[in-house]
């Protein structure tokens, strides 16, 4: 399907930090055209102010919104902020810095798509494949289901994170296996290609079989032909480390939120990172430096329209990114939300400006409307 582009309204914007996703019924072929990326639309101007202004208007932001986490923005390759705000731990009073390492929840999908990019780029697999020909144990009705249709969420499987009785298995390591088992004998939703609606699941499958074909971990895998190659070392998948900020459901209590286990989210959730390492990791996407330029165009192709899915109205999904427009500046970004953790990263790549904002809170109100007002010169 051909790239849309969209223009939502600041209220609605803010409302993705602060709401879970929610279904979204948009038509799609089975297996869809792939379309060119969208072409650059013409170049917004930039701030007049210098970037001294800048810097002083964004911090004074982040600081008036009793924020907690850390920031990062870079604009043609110059970072204007880079900072922590509040604490990782309120009890211990340890300051949140660049450093400090943040659960990421979906964000994490574009590292599995990446994964099964660089898997394809190999000859392990094909993307109109059958995910039946990598899973051992598929049923019946998955034999229509697309790799294609696990990436872009179009792939009819019910989203197990969202059953009512999950909450009393996020606490407990799992096994991707256990996973599954949650939704393998559930009817789809649709059928495969027939619809967009957002599945944690799929994203589940697509782990599985990353270990399936490679014979090694999914965590593995990522940290050997993600992270190792663009030096993200303080990013990773199990919480096997020691300065990862605390969870809290809020900018003000010492009680941290609740606990979700990161091997129940998996491929879909699982990932931790920094603001550093995410910055390096959105100037790889555009570039040839883990796939052939060839596929990360085609992760970055928008495939299917979000139009009725309320929050993201009129934006259009790809592998692992939702794509579209914010007051006429074209923006790939993710965003992820788990107990105590919210997470959004945007790339505006025509203006080339990069904005990562990671907090250890459930409830943030950061705008990004707001905040491309400083970049961009609207304010």
């Amino acid at each position: 399907m051909m790239a849309r582009t969209c223009k939502v309204s600041k209220c609605l914007l803010l409302l993705i930090l602060i709401t879970t996703l929610a279904a979204c019924n948009a038509f799609s072929s089975t297996h869809p055209t792939v379309a060119s990326p969208p072409a650059p639309t013409a170049k917004a101007t930039l701030s007049a102010l210098s970037d001294p202004e800048i810097i002083s208007r964004l911090d004074t932001y982040f600081t008036n919104l009793s924020f907690t986490g850390s920031v990062l923005i870079a604009r043609d390759g110059k970072i204007l902020l880079k900072k922590g705000y509040g604490e990782a731990d309120r009890i211990k009073k340890i300051p949140n810095t660049e450093r400090t390492k943040f659960r990421i929840a979906s964000v994490t999908k574009q590292f599995t798509a990446m994964a099964i990019l660089n898997l394809q780029s190999r000859g392990k697999l094909d993307l109109q494949d059958s995910v039946c020909a990598y899973i051992s144990t598929c049923p019946p009705a998955w034999q229509t289901i697309t790799l294609h249709h696990l990436l872009t969420h179009t792939s009819g499987l019910p989203d197990y994170y969202s059953s009512p009785d999950w909450a009393f298995y996020q606490a407990t390591p799992m096994a991707p296996s256990e996973i599954i088992e949650h939704f393998i004998d559930k009817p789809l939703d649709f059928q495969p290609g027939e619809k967009w609606n957002y599945s944690n699941s799929g994203y589940e499958v697509l782990g599985t079989l990353i270990e399936q074909v490679t014979g090694t971990t999914y965590e593995t895998f990522i940290k050997e032909n993600i992270l190792l190659p663009l030096n993200m070392i303080d990013t990773g998948y199990l919480e096997n480390t020691d300065d990862l900020s605390i969870g809290y459901p809020d900018a003000y209590t010492t009680l941290p939120a609740s606990f979700e286990h990161p091997s129940t989210l998996f491929a879909s959730g699982g990932l931790y990172t920094t603001v550093n390492d995410l910055y390096l990791w959105d100037q790889a996407v555009f570039t040839d430096k883990l796939i052939p330029k060839d596929l990360s165009d085609k992760m970055l192709t928008p495939y299917i329209s979000v139009s009725d899915m309320g929050i993201y109205t009129g934006f259009d999904y790809g592998y692992g990114w939702f794509i579209g427009e914010i007051e006429d500046h074209r923006v790939l970004f993710h965003t992820g939300r788990i107990e105590g953790f919210t997470a959004i990263n945007y790339v505006y790549p025509d203006d080339n400006v990069i904005v990562v904002v990671l907090s250890n809170q459930w409830t943030m109100s950061v705008n990004p409307f707001q905040l491309a007002d400083f970049l961009f010169g609207d304010k």
